[in-house]
């Protein structure tokens, strides 16, 4: 079960990068996990898409859970049940963000 979290976090690590994602290692790919903790680092890393179409909060929820999931301490990752429900809270936020910005 611990290694299916951490295949998600992969998963949803890729998500957020996008096409640029098969050409890189999965080494490479969890060192740059600590650039996705800036705005700067994210501006280098996410897929412009992603960054253009979600809100700040709900990309740092993301990032968050992705970062849990592929933890290298296996003991403090997430359980599916805590991804699923910080994924539909990201959803929750973004859906927020998308209805402010309409009006």
């Amino acid at each position: 079960m611990e290694d299916d979290v951490y295949s998600f976090g992969l998963i949803l690590l890729q998500s957020l990068i996008g096409p640029s994602f098969s050409s890189r290692n999965e080494t490479f790919l969890l060192n740059e996990m600590v650039s996705l903790g800036t705005l700067d680092g994210q501006r280098r890393i996410v897929d412009p898409t992603v960054l253009a179409s979600c809100s700040q909060e709900s990309l740092s929820i993301i990032i968050s859970i992705a970062n849990k999931c592929i933890s290298p301490e296996s003991s403090t990752r997430p359980s599916f049940e805590d991804v699923l429900w910080n994924l539909q809270y990201a959803a929750q936020v973004q859906a927020t963000a998308d209805g402010e910005q309409r009006f």
